[in-house]
């Protein structure tokens, strides 16, 4: 399967925005140092040509970001075994990626087999 990067970018934060961190609450200990990656997959059924509308996309995280700075943040040590975020403006990237191929060429139960059991309860036989 071949995977080729159509588009990639890094979305700052809106001039205006002072450097900031953040502590971090009890609650945002509970799941521990790890850090997930996110991937949407998205299958173009009719073959429209803007089917990602990178722009809008692009802008979209742009206005998510000026409400919600510290989501560009960067999880930092501050000593014993403690963290903040800090969000200096470093932004976040975004990619988008193009294969020619079907997923489900990989795997025939996709996207059902890659769901949680109470996923797959909830929307049925609506995918």
């Amino acid at each position: 399967m071949t995977v080729g990067a159509s588009f990639e970018t890094l979305v700052q934060l809106e001039p205006g925005h002072a450097p900031a961190k953040y502590q971090l609450s009890d609650t945002d200990y509970v799941f521990g140092r790890i850090h997930t990656d996110r991937v949407f997959i998205y299958k173009n059924d009719t073959n429209v040509a803007d089917f990602m509308p990178t722009e809008r996309l692009v802008d979209g995280l742009k206005k998510t970001l000026a409400h919600y700075p510290i989501v560009a943040g960067r999880l930092v040590s501050i000593g014993n075994d403690e963290f903040e975020v800090h969000a200096f403006g470093s932004g976040v990237p975004y990619r988008e990626s193009y294969c020619p191929q079907d997923i489900a060429e990989l795997n025939q139960d996709w996207p059902e087999s890659s769901m949680l059991p109470e996923w797959r309860a909830a929307v049925g036989d609506g995918l």
